[in-house]
């Protein structure tokens, strides 16, 4: 398992920046400039784990422990958006570790070194939004309940 101490370094990477930080909003953005280090520096190829998970066979340990860390920072950045006060810091999580991810895919494949400015930027605007009351949006509703709204007209319970 010569993998599992390649995420320890990140893990605390990201941690320290996040700690850096009084402002829950501050810490949770943090995880931007943490990629954006990581993309400055010399000879970054992208990320580790994709790279070595591309083909390995499910039980291996380039099968698991990427799935491993990735479930840990899930859970990270849900705690830090918990912290921040958003509703549902779940959502609010995986639409971050989207943009995580796609940062790093830009970085790597596209050698967009700023890519992850960019990221934080929509990060932002996913937290802002997620802070504003459910009133403030006239007529709005979540992805959820528009799915649940969806489901009762289409199977003809909406009176």
């Amino acid at each position: 398992m010569f993998f599992r101490p390649a995420c320890f370094p990140v893990r605390s990477r990201l941690r320290a920046a996040a700690e850096a930080h009084d402002d829950p909003r501050e810490a949770l953005l943090s995880v931007f400039g943490v990629q954006a280090a990581n993309f400055a520096g010399p000879g970054f190829q992208g990320c580790a784990f994709n790279r070595a998970s591309a083909e390995a066979p499910p039980g291996s340990a380039a099968y698991e422990v990427p799935r491993a860390y990735r479930r840990w920072l899930h859970d990270f950045l849900r705690d830090l958006a918990a912290a921040a006060g958003v509703p549902d810091p779940d959502q609010l999580a995986s639409q971050i570790h989207l943009l995580y991810d796609g940062s790093m895919l830009a970085a790597s494949l596209d050698g967009n070194a700023g890519v992850a400015a960019a990221s934080r930027s929509a990060a932002e605007a996913l937290l802002d939004s997620a802070l504003l009351p459910s009133a403030a949006l006239p007529g709005a509703s979540s992805g959820r309940h528009r799915k649940q709204e969806q489901a009762v007209v289409g199977a003809g319970l909406h009176t």
